[in-house]
């Protein structure tokens, strides 16, 4: 779609559904560039120096610990925020309380910051996929809202088809990091050669340890994808 005619659109519909804050709810002004309000923005940690290869937070000059101790598939990740306090809320409503405009509004958010990641040259945008037994159980994929709207907005290819959760694993949240890793071996597959030399962009809605993106990566590069990079719209501090 045109950018001139979709920003009207947009326009028009933050005026019939008034657009609100991400974290509580509150309406905002009819600003496109508005995601918070005045008294959530300042509680937001916007991730501006971070791992060049996971994207965490570190500190100037630092190095990753995690990216030291792990040696990934991936090429490269971007994250927006730590994944805390307000934010973190804002991701589990989204994803477990079904407040799906939170999805769009995070794609855009990612659209804002584009800039960032132009070097990766990106052929096809992916959604990290659920098992089609948490699929039915959830109704959608978070994930795949985001991946869909970013594709509108920035004109990339879109493909959710493709790769595929075969293992409908345990949740990760109360695994070791080790444990993570050994959960999500071989747990994506590629159904295709759609993927062939192309370069590939994960979406996903946290990184944590990155065991989900690094199994998702393994399949698109044994599918010979030439490279894998990823967003999500939060990361875990670095441990």
């Amino acid at each position: 779609m045109n950018k001139k005619i979709r920003n009207i659109i947009d326009k028009t519909l933050d005026f019939i559904y008034p657009k609100t804050c991400l974290t509580c709810n509150q309406v905002l002004a009819m600003d496109l560039e508005k995601y918070f309000c005045e008294r959530c923005l300042p509680t937001i940690e916007y991730i501006d120096t971070f791992c060049e290869k996971c994207g965490k937070k570190i500190h100037k000059d630092d190095e990753c610990k995690d990216c030291k101790e792990i040696l990934h598939y991936f090429d490269k990740g971007r994250s927006l925020f730590v994944y805390k306090d307000e934010i973190k809320q804002a991701i589990i409503d989204y994803k477990y309380h079904q407040d799906l405009s939170k999805g769009k509004s995070f794609a855009r958010l990612f659209y804002n910051h584009i800039d960032e990641i132009n070097d990766w040259i990106i052929d096809v945008v992916v959604p990290v996929p659920l098992h089609k037994e948490k699929y039915i159980e959830r109704g959608f994929n978070q994930s795949e809202i985001i991946a869909k709207e970013l594709s509108c907005l920035s004109n990339f290819d879109y493909n959710n088809k493709s790769l595929v959760r075969v293992k409908n694993t345990d949740s990760q949240k109360s695994l070791k990091r080790a444990d993570r890793f050994q959960n999500m071996q071989e747990s994506f597959f590629v159904s295709d050669n759609t993927f062939k030399d192309k370069t590939v962009l994960l979406v996903d809605d946290v990184y944590t340890t990155g065991a989900t993106i690094d199994s998702c990566a393994k399949a698109l590069l044994d599918a010979e994808a030439k490279n894998v990079y990823f967003i999500t719209v939060a990361t875990g501090e670095v441990v």
